[in-house]
């Protein structure tokens, strides 16, 4: 009666160079699935990483307190652009935010200069706002800074 055992592998065999010790694909997993690996940015400032290729959640995704916090980081964006010499620092505390919030919500409307600063500059995003109307306020979706300051 023959053995049960299994077949084993045999020992001392070294698999090829690039290739899966089990498969023997020479190609790695990742590049087969054609996966795109995730890169992280480093900034050479002391400030570590940077969202280079981060994009802004959608509002409809977003819950009440986090429509909120955007609303919230939209202002501090507008206080810094009315007032160059306001830092991102005072107008996330004046507007009782993070400046880790701007770049989670808004990260395009936020650029650091070569001294690392971090200055606003004019975006793309859309605002709901409200303007008099004939009996109430109506609410208004306008896309970008310029177009709400008109």
């Amino acid at each position: 009666m023959p053995s049960k055992r299994r077949p084993q592998a045999r020992r001392g065999r070294k698999p090829r160079a690039g290739t899966n010790s089990i498969t023997g694909n020479k190609i790695p997993r990742s590049k087969r699935a054609n996966k795109p690996r995730r890169r992280v940015h480093r900034d050479s400032s002391r400030t570590g990483l940077i969202f280079k290729h981060h994009r802004a959640p959608r509002p409809s995704s977003l819950t009440v307190e986090q429509l909120k916090t955007r609303a919230d980081v939209l202002a501090a964006h507008s206080d810094m652009l009315r007032d160059r010499n306001l830092t991102a620092s005072q107008a996330a505390r004046d507007n009782g935010v993070s400046v880790r919030d701007f770049w989670k919500y808004i990260p395009k409307a936020f650029k650091k200069d070569s001294k690392g600063r971090i200055l606003a500059v004019a975006d793309r995003y859309l605002r709901r706002m409200e303007i008099p109307g004939p009996n109430k306020p109506v609410v208004v979706k306008v896309r970008g800074s310029k177009a709400r300051s008109d």
